[in-house]
């Protein structure tokens, strides 16, 4: 949940909705034709509040047949006599083109002119104009000094940008307390955009002291608004149990609402409780529904959940080429998952041409971001110079560095790093302690090498009794080699009691994987 501010995206035509509902404000909901004559008699007499009034009526089409014109002349009426809200009003048709030519600058003077009144509105417009450079260079410090004129005069839009300003340093040095103070402000009057970014605050502890409770009760006040990021961040905490009991149900009608409002973060989040059954019933067609449509929107989450679709065949018809391509435009946004997945369709040729040169590329590119496997995989190419030149010191320290995560092939790679010097100097010990952390960790090939250590007295003293405990371990974990030595030590009682049935078992087992010194000793049994 990470907080924003919409204060570059804010539009003038904020204000037409507020200087129209003010307008508005006194006259009643269906305005007559007797109103209308009143309004005119009134106007024709010179009465600004009445030509504003008239004004607004033939614009917005109340109780007369719209005509943009007519509202245009009677604003000017108005607003030459002075008339703030008139000035304000006037401003923003130029501002929107509406019965007049799209201009900036005039929308500025007016604005101005109805500001130097103390109009509200029009000091919130101002700071508008100010920020976003409409009609007037850009200054922060301005747009900053009119926000706080119209937030200490109560207006909740100017209290939630004067918060901005504050939350981003807008015109003011940064306070994220006295940020957090005036989106409490615009808050409390139920504007959602101070809803939303008072919860974040909350949520983070930025201003405020941190609260996951008061962060739900925000976001779910704004999300009530329609707020689309607040219907997505309560959808989070409902999953999460941040704040509120966990519930996957709740979440899925939060992320819903969101997602419908186009949010592809909530889509990706919805598709996922579809293809786990959380909160929902399991549903592969919704859930690749979502991600796709997310997908396209490059949301790389979504794009790498619809290549595992693909790749699985969940929700649609399996397609490796699709998978890879999928993969690949989230690679390139750089998802590293979809980087080590596309490496290894390189790798493999799968759904697309074979390249080692490709898959080294994009093992790179994870392996940057400390994907373990990504880097175990790339030290195997340059140990084998597969796709790039052959280069043991590279090789070795990609392993090392997965190895220090707990990747037990690369431990054990790393082990055989040391145990032939390949990459650094040669070093027994440091090798058996490789291959015992990643025999530990369940590494097939490390428990047989471990085994061989304490067979040969490698690194180790020689206790034949632990090799024959490793070689039993890699035995049962189906390796040839590991069969046939567990076979030879129950063959001669080394390291465990002699038994040639048990000897023959491992025998058989490992020549059925046609190990050839298995078969040999299979013959010299019968």
């Amino acid at each position: 949940m990470n907080k924003f501010s919409l204060l570059a995206a804010i539009a003038l035509c904020v204000s037409l909705s507020l200087n129209a509902a003010n307008a508005n404000s006194s006259q009643s909901d269906q305005i007559t034709q007797s109103d209308i004559a009143t309004l005119t008699k009134a106007a024709e007499m010179g009465n600004a509040e009445s030509q504003h009034a008239l004004g607004m009526c033939y614009l917005f089409g109340e109780g007369v047949v719209k005509d943009n014109r007519q509202g245009i002349y009677w604003l000017e009426k108005a607003a030459n006599q002075g008339f703030a809200e008139a000035q304000c009003d006037l401003g923003m048709c130029y501002v929107d083109g509406v019965g007049v030519e799209h201009d900036y600058a005039k929308a500025f003077a007016l604005f101005e002119k109805a500001a130097n009144q103390g109009y509200r509105i029009a000091l919130y417009d101002m700071g508008l104009c100010y920020v976003n450079g409409y009609g007037v260079k850009k200054n922060g410090g301005k747009a900053f000094y009119y926000f706080d004129k119209a937030a200490q005069q109560g207006l909740k839009e100017g209290q939630y940008n004067l918060g901005v300003c504050y939350d981003n340093g807008i015109g003011v040095k940064k306070d994220a307390k006295k940020a957090a103070y005036w989106y409490s402000k615009s808050a409390e009057q139920g504007f959602p955009d101070a809803q939303y970014d008072l919860a974040v605050c909350y949520d983070d502890g930025e201003g405020v002291k941190q609260d996951a409770a008061k962060a739900v009760y925000w976001y779910e006040k704004a999300a009530q608004q329609g707020h689309s990021d607040a219907q997505y961040d309560l959808g989070v905490c409902y999953e999460e149990g941040s704040g509120v009991e966990k519930d996957y149900l709740k979440a899925a009608y939060w992320y819903e609402k969101a997602a419908e409002q186009g949010d592809d973060s909530a889509m990706f989040n919805l598709g996922m409780l579809y293809y786990n059954g959380r909160g929902v019933a399991v549903d592969y067609d919704k859930a690749f529904r979502l991600y796709e449509k997310a997908a396209k929107n490059d949301l790389a989450d979504a794009q790498y959940s619809l290549a595992l679709c693909y790749d699985d065949g969940y929700g649609t018809k399996q397609s490796v080429e699709k998978a890879a391509y999928w993969y690949g435009r989230a690679a390139q946004l750089g998802h590293p998952d979809a980087q080590y997945d596309l490496a290894c369709c390189y790798e493999e040729g799968a759904g697309v041409a074979q390249s080692y040169e490709n898959a080294a590329y994009w093992y790179k590119k994870a392996a940057e971001q400390d994907d373990e496997s990504a880097q175990y995989n790339l030290a195997n190419l340059y140990f084998n110079g597969q796709g790039v030149s052959q280069d043991y010191d590279k090789a070795f320290s990609l392993f090392e560095k997965a190895a220090k995560k707990g990747h037990a092939k690369a431990q054990c790679n790393l082990g055989v790093c040391y145990e032939r010097g390949n990459g650094v100097a040669q070093d027994a010990k440091q090798a058996v302690y490789w291959y015992e952390t990643a025999a530990k960790n369940g590494n097939t090939v490390a428990q047989y090498n471990l085994g061989y250590c304490y067979d040969a007295g490698f690194g180790v003293t020689r206790d034949l009794e632990k090799a024959a405990y490793w070689y039993e371990k890699a035995a049962n974990n189906g390796y040839a080699k590991a069969q046939f030595c567990i076979g030879d030590c129950y063959l001669h009682g080394e390291g465990v009691a002699k038994d040639v049935k048990k000897a023959k078992y491992w025998f058989e087992k490992s020549a059925a994987q046609n190990y050839s010194k298995a078969i040999e000793a299979l013959k010299k049994l019968k």
